[in-house]
């Protein structure tokens, strides 16, 4: 018997659809009666469901959605070379012990940063990679700035003693999925959910668990929130399972997050 090829991100109108079979809403073919691809609150559950599971899934160490090669510049020199003297990129401008200037700035979508690397601004040199450390130590600055820490929602690092590139390779947040036009037919809804694919690997399940989760939440049973939360996280479970078999080879829960960074403070639209 064949197997039907398909992505390993789900598509969007299948994550809906698994949804209202969920609160057994899978009326008129599938399109249901209440969960519908034209109901506004559809939507809205839909990208409450993207935020949450992405949210699980990168406290967990599981990255789902990475931009590379975003590159912040110039990185202005430390002059003069000052022990006592730190730098910082933040969402809202960069300070390199002058005072407050208005860029570089952190790219709005960034969750939490992976990874940097830093070369002259006037050089041809590759990058040079640095290296993430809990505490900055207090020295004089030197040619490059090597060391870097996430503190208070900014880059923080000693500086150099010239301008410099970063190159920097972050988390993002997966971007909402805009709500059909509200004059669309159903038809039509479909055909547009059904060219969405939502950068989350083998999620179908835990979006459309989340989805009834929320769905549920909004009707107010306390006894069937608790069972659609609870299947929820066994969707997601699996998920960072199978994440810490690929990473590991043993089927084991990854404990912690990489570098000891907690991003649970670090996300846009945070669900408690």
């Amino acid at each position: 018997m064949p197997i039907a090829s398909g992505s390993i991100y789900p598509v969007t109108e299948t994550v809906l659809n698994r949804a209202r079979v969920l609160i057994n809403d899978a009326y008129n073919g599938g399109a249901g009666r209440v969960l519908t691809d034209i109901a506004p609150f559809t939507n809205q559950y839909l990208n409450l469901a993207i935020n949450r599971v992405q949210f699980d899934l990168a406290n967990e160490g599981v990255p789902s959605f990475w931009r590379d090669n975003l590159i912040l510049t110039p990185i202005s020199a430390v002059s003069p070379p000052d022990p006592d003297t730190y730098i910082f990129v933040s969402y809202q401008g960069s300070n390199f012990g002058n005072g407050s200037v208005a860029s570089p700035t952190l790219p709005n979508d960034l969750i939490i940063p992976w990874d940097l690397w830093e070369q002259p601004v006037a050089g041809s040199v590759p990058f040079k990679i640095m290296h993430h450390v809990q505490k900055l130590p207090s020295r004089f600055q030197v040619a490059y700035s090597r060391q870097w820490t996430w503190e208070g929602d900014v880059i923080k690092s000693p500086g150099a003693t010239q301008d410099t590139s970063w190159r920097l390779r972050y988390e993002a947040v997966i971007p909402e999925v805009a709500a059909p036009s509200p004059t669309v037919t159903l038809g039509q809804a479909q055909i547009y959910y059904t060219g969405i694919t939502i950068p989350i690997r083998m999620g179908t399940e835990a979006l459309a668990q989340r989805i009834a989760y929320f769905y549920e939440v909004a009707r107010g049973d306390a006894e069937l929130i608790d069972r659609r939360d609870a299947d929820a996280q066994k969707e997601v479970d699996k998920l960072i399972q199978a994440n810490a078999r690929a990473s590991q080879r043993q089927a084991v829960r990854r404990r912690g997050f990489r570098h000891g960074r907690d991003i649970s403070q670090g996300m846009f639209g945070i669900i408690s």
